[in-house]
């Protein structure tokens, strides 16, 4: 599908008068032959080169290949004999002998994006939380009647919390946790395709027993997809040409308008050292705090959740922290809202569904991240055990799902309507399975519906509006690698990013295009939905 679907959209680049012409693939891993280059033809490289060596002679092709990886660093790709360094992904275009491309203008720029960080002291972090994030906290306080006591009381220990999260996070180097996560193919502003589909030799060669999905659009989304380009290579100062800069004489548009989102969570706020990414993970970390910790309450409390009544403490924990919520301060540290927008977006879909939601997903609940040896994640733990708090699994849970999902169920209850999710089997090759257990899950859904909505629902109810299906069987073959939201069957979005929290660069859109939004239910969901085992059993 990747493949059709990049042959379709170079096309366009024999059509093009423009004095620059921008191709742009962006892709997670290393370079791969079996994709760029398998044996059979024709093959992305050579019908990118084809269509390039077509171009007018005073045109300006500009190719830029843009990749990252967890497993790589980024002085790893620099050098050029290593086997998964920019030589690499140089050789797909200008090997060694016959150069593919033979356009005199041409030129191919490489960029790979996987920065270490070292966490801003705890003090610089309490800077940015007492002028910018505190006072936006006792006012939402305030908003609900508090009295300034009790205001003083629950910000101050909220305070405490926080410090205790950064003295762990600054324990210890950062794990890689950003890189580029997003699978791009633009083509001068006209077209692109996007989605969960890597440039990598699987997807070419057959050997991934894998379900996965990217979508081909054209018009002003691809614009955007350039400009995604643009702010890594900018970040990453690297000397490329930049697609914003460059004058556009003609503005493509498509029959329908398309949302483009991405989730750039690097950029540093007025100056500061301190990516976006860092406060994303902090904020998961208080609320693995919060929720871990309210089921548990009989035990050592980190929060005094007992000063105001349980449904105002969990809603206010949850909305000063979350994405939809904290536009108005990231402003003011100025961070641009498009920086959390495909997460916030997810969340604001799911909670105001009418009549179905449907989550196509890999995973809910990341536990790849945490299984690493790092020693924040250690330290974490230890800490939450001191406090008579367990973490089960080291398990990254997203509270902040959960929550529109209740929001999502309840906005639903007229309609009865249901919530369908497609998982990875338990046992999916090179752990990319759904290990965590479903009716955990489905426990804190339950819990946090009551504390939310101020009424109950029974697990009978719960278990047949919100059904989990994992495919295919549990044979360690096959596993789902889409991500795909629907809601109510009129509003669909296909990107890079999983539902589960994570902290690297994104790219995706939403669509609303009746006719295409049928398509894919009656050609691909059905069917997949069908190949379904109970989550249970899985």
């Amino acid at each position: 599908m990747e493949a059709r679907n990049t042959y379709a959209i170079l096309q366009i680049l024999v059509d093009s008068r423009l004095d620059l012409v921008f191709v742009d693939f962006t892709t997670l891993g290393a370079w791969e032959k079996a994709f760029w280059t398998p044996a059979k033809k024709p093959t992305i490289a050579s019908r990118s080169a084809d269509l390039i060596n077509a171009l007018p002679a005073d045109v300006y092709p500009i190719i830029r290949l843009l990749s990252g990886e967890a497993e790589v660093s980024e002085q790893a790709f620099a050098d050029g004999n290593y086997k998964c360094g920019w030589a690499q992904f140089r050789n797909l275009f200008w090997p060694d002998g016959p150069s593919l491309i033979r356009h005199q203008k041409a030129m191919l720029f490489i960029g790979y994006y996987n920065p270490n960080y070292k966490l801003a002291s705890r003090g610089a972090a309490m800077v940015i939380w007492n002028a910018h994030f505190k006072p936006y906290v006792l006012e939402k306080l305030s908003s609900v009647m508090l009295g300034p006591d009790s205001q003083k009381h629950y910000v101050d220990e909220m305070e405490k919390a926080l410090g205790a999260v950064l003295d762990i996070a600054s324990k210890g180097p950062i794990p890689a946790i950003s890189w580029n996560h997003a699978k791009i193919t633009a083509v001068n502003g006209i077209r692109m395709t996007t989605g969960g589909a890597n440039h990598l030799g699987g997807y070419a060669d057959g050997n991934d027993q894998l379900f996965d999905a990217a979508v081909k659009i054209k018009g002003h989304a691809a614009m955007q997809a350039h400009k995604y380009v643009d702010f890594l290579s900018n970040f990453s100062k690297l000397p490329i040409p930049l697609f914003g800069t460059t004058k556009r004489t003609v503005l493509p548009t498509g029959t329908h308008p398309v949302l483009t989102v991405n989730n750039v969570g690097d950029s540093f706020p007025n100056g500061r050292h301190y990516p976006n990414i860092v406060l994303l993970a902090l904020r998961d970390a208080i609320l693995q705090v919060i929720y871990l910790a309210w089921p548990q309450r009989q035990r050592s409390m980190p929060f005094p959740i007992n000063l105001i009544e349980p449904t105002k403490a969990l809603n206010l924990a949850l909305d000063q922290l979350c994405d939809e919520k904290v536009v108005e301060p990231l402003k003011a540290l100025g961070i641009s809202p498009a920086a959390w927008a495909s997460r916030a977006s997810h969340l604001f879909a799911i909670s105001h569904a009418t009549e179905s939601i449907i989550l196509c997903q890999q995973q809910m609940v990341d536990t790849q991240l945490t299984n690493q040896d790092a020693a924040q994640i250690k330290n974490l733990d230890e800490w939450l055990k001191k406090k008579g708090i367990t973490w089960p699994k080291r398990a990254i849970i997203p509270f902040d799902l959960a929550a529109a999902i209740c929001d999502g169920i309840f906005s639903m209850n007229s309609s009865k309507g249901k919530i369908c999710n497609l998982l990875s089997p338990t046992s999916a090759k090179d752990d990319y399975g759904d290990p965590y257990d479903w009716s955990t899950f489905l426990d804190y859904i339950l819990f946090l519906f009551e504390e939310r909505h101020g009424t109950e629902i029974s697990r009978n109810e719960l278990n047949q509006r919100i059904l989990c299906r994992k495919i295919m069987n549990n044979d360690g073959k096959y596993y789902n690698h889409t991500k795909i939201i629907c809601i109510d069957n009129s509003v669909l979005y296909v990107g890079s990013d999983n539902i589960y929290p994570e902290y690297n660069e994104q790219h995706g859109a939403w669509i609303d295009r009746k006719e295409n939004i049928q398509a894919w239910l009656d050609q691909y969901w059905s069917a997949a939905w069908g190949y379904g085992k109970d989550a249970i059993n899985l």
